[in-house]
């Protein structure tokens, strides 16, 4: 019987294992991944369903006979999401087309009209309503518009900023597709040096040629996580790339299964993949070495056979210590030739000052394009029109010429290649020097409040949430850009903000001597609340606010709070390898200090404990057990 389905045909693809699944069979498989007890739904009864309990719940989900009414839809799903279960936006919508078609097959009861099509899509709203979680999901949104008539060009990055990298795309892509690839390509660079944009160029590059899927992962940094938990993260997003389910366990695999299970699955897959790993400085341990779960990861890598090749951007690199160096190249991104440098101090307002200088320049930056925009946002501000006092300069300076507007700038120039000592690419002690000097002095009040918001988001921000915050978060964030403050790769190519390492250290630096710390995260904890109920739709962006949510409520030792969060996204958490450092988090707080000093303190720390200890190789115990 062909019927309307509510974009099933995408979901079903994308979720279900078999064509033909039973409404009753997908809720309970949606359960079960989520981890959720029968006894925990069915609590929820008594407010959402009152006139159901656990046999009738049975009778929909286990012997298949019972077909649910059109009305209970959605407190059905409202006491699933409240009990814990886990739901995307393309299986909510899943959830709907497989009730229809249950419901649609059964005989209409006598006197009731069938739903109809406007009372569906009501429906689905209903539920979008209630979940903050997109009406179509991400790959249904081609069905839920109108085909016009001509097809739309795309969208594509802005490329032309990035300049000079054309000799060094070529060496990547001789590694990478050479008759024996290379696994590991390690590009080992100094801050600001440009590895960030050349992955992003490598991977646009390799995109246009269409012959890998590509993975791109990006560490955070400065960071709070272990070795193992980047590396859990890793795995985990290679294992959603290709499209594996993590299964269920009552005890985590051991580290060596984990990587095990996800070179097999790289191993099974035909088309080449290529793995991106940006900030990669973070795996390293304190002695400069790789710490030893990379050690185990990245030797293993390179020991079976797969169609994988990882590119690693690091500021550091030690010397390889494993075997298969065959398959290992090791380089230094090179920097930008004079000609190059030129280029950005040209597209920065420097395009009237002789091509000598301005190489001369670049060369003095040691061809590191970030201190060379940093150098340029200075100078300019610093630049004044000849012969006028500063609170002249606005009134005065369209008076003059060309001519002697890049007259002033070459001697700026100049005086600055003139001072015995600039920047060097080995270290960043001037840098920090420089940038505290533009931190400063060269911010408006907002820029600079929206500034410390960023600097304590682990997480790149989306600009929607940060509007609330500010009716001039564009004008502010345009004003740091232009200081040279803000991650472009992460504005480019995610839509988000987000501010480069150093800028983020010096900020962290900044608000721990003044005490401002606790009242900034405050700040940056209703941002992402906000965030997550205008709905984020990527989950594994998702997973990665939920997991600082909690992170801040541990820190703050709202203990209640941070189980109630993790108890509703345990699933989320746990797909995308977050599990295992809120699951230390949670340790830490509750071993460093008193948590039975209230009866929500007590609940919240019994809940962390019943859902966590896995993760740390605990088991609970019965007693345990009965108390959370």
């Amino acid at each position: 019987m062909a019927i309307h389905r509510i974009q099933q045909e995408n979901a079903v693809s994308a979720f279900s294992p078999a064509e033909e699944e039973d409404f009753g069979v997908f809720i309970e498989r949606i359960r079960r991944r989520s981890r959720i007890q029968i006894q925990e739904v069915v609590a929820q009864f008594p407010e959402y369903l009152k006139a159901w309990d656990r046999f009738t719940y049975a009778h929909l989900v286990g012997e298949r006979k019972r077909t649910p009414l059109f009305e209970e839809l959605l407190p059905l799903y409202k006491a699933l999401v409240v009990s814990g279960v886990h739901f995307s936006a393309a299986e909510r919508n899943h959830f709907l087309a497989l009730a229809r078609l249950k419901i649609e097959s059964k005989p209409q009861r006598k006197g009731v009209p069938p739903p109809t099509e406007q009372q569906w899509r009501s429906l689905q709203a209903d539920f979008a309503a209630f979940d903050q979680l997109p009406v179509y999901a991400a790959s249904d949104q081609s069905a839920a518009r109108s085909p016009g008539p001509q097809s739309v060009r795309p969208l594509q990055e802005d490329r032309r900023h990035l300049v000079g990298r054309d000799s060094w795309i070529e060496e990547m892509h001789s590694y990478l597709t050479a008759s024996l690839p290379k696994k590991l390509v390690v590009v080992q660079a100094a801050m600001g040096a440009g590895k960030s944009s050349g992955l992003h160029l490598l991977r646009r590059s390799l995109e246009e040629r269409g012959t890998c899927q590509i993975i791109f992962s990006v560490c955070a940094s400065p960071s709070h996580l272990t070795y193992e938990e980047h590396l859990d993260q890793l795995l985990a997003a290679i294992l959603v790339h290709l499209g594996i389910q993590t299964p269920e366990a009552d005890m985590p695999p051991s580290l060596s299964q984990r990587i095990n299970h996800c070179l097999s699955q790289l191993a099974q897959t035909a088309q080449r993949s290529v793995i991106f790993i940006d900030n990669g400085e973070v795996i390293l341990a304190e002695n400069g070495q790789l710490s030893a779960c990379w050690q185990q990861f990245l030797a293993a890598f390179l020991h079976y056979q797969h169609e994988a090749s990882i590119v690693l951007a690091t500021r550091a690199w030690p010397l390889w210590k494993g075997r298969e160096r065959i398959y290992l190249v090791e380089t230094h991104l090179p920097p930008l030739a004079p000609e190059a440098g030129a280029a950005i101090w040209k597209h920065l307002g420097f395009d009237g000052v002789p091509e000598a200088l301005l190489q001369q320049a670049s060369l003095r930056c040691g061809g590191n394009p970030w201190f060379i925009e940093l150098r340029a946002s200075t100078l300019q501000r610093a630049y004044r029109s000849p012969s006028e006092p500063e609170h002249a300069q606005s009134e005065a300076s369209s008076s003059f010429s060309a001519e002697e507007h890049n007259a002033a700038r070459t001697r700026l120039l100049e005086r600055l290649l003139e001072e015995p000592h600039l920047f060097t690419s080995e270290a960043d002690f001037e840098a920090q020097g420089m940038l505290q000097e533009v931190l400063n002095t060269h911010l408006s009040p907002q820029a600079y409040a929206l500034l410390e918001v960023l600097a304590l988001s682990p997480v790149p921000l989306a600009f929607a949430p940060l509007k609330e915050l500010s009716h001039e978060v564009e004008e502010s964030f345009a004003e740091i850009q232009h200081a040279s403050l803000v991650d472009l790769d992460a504005k480019l190519y995610a839509g988000r903000a987000q501010l480069l390492p150093l800028v983020t250290e010096a900020m962290l630096h900044r608000l721990q001597a003044g005490c401002r710390i606790e009242v900034i995260e405050e700040q940056v904890i209703d941002v992402y609340k906000r965030w997550l109920k205008q709905g984020i739709q990527n989950d594994q962006e998702k997973s990665a606010v939920v997991a600082e949510l909690i992170a801040f409520s541990l820190k703050h030792r709202q203990l209640l709070d941070a189980a109630e969060r993790l108890r509703r996204y345990h699933w989320l958490l746990v797909r995308f390898g977050y599990a295992s450092r809120l699951a230390r988090l949670a340790q830490t707080v509750m071993e460093t200090g008193p948590w039975r000093s209230t009866c929500e303190q007590e609940c919240g720390g019994l809940l962390l404990r019943y859902q966590l200890a896995p993760f740390l190789g605990q088991k609970i115990t019965l007693q345990e057990r009965a108390q959370a």
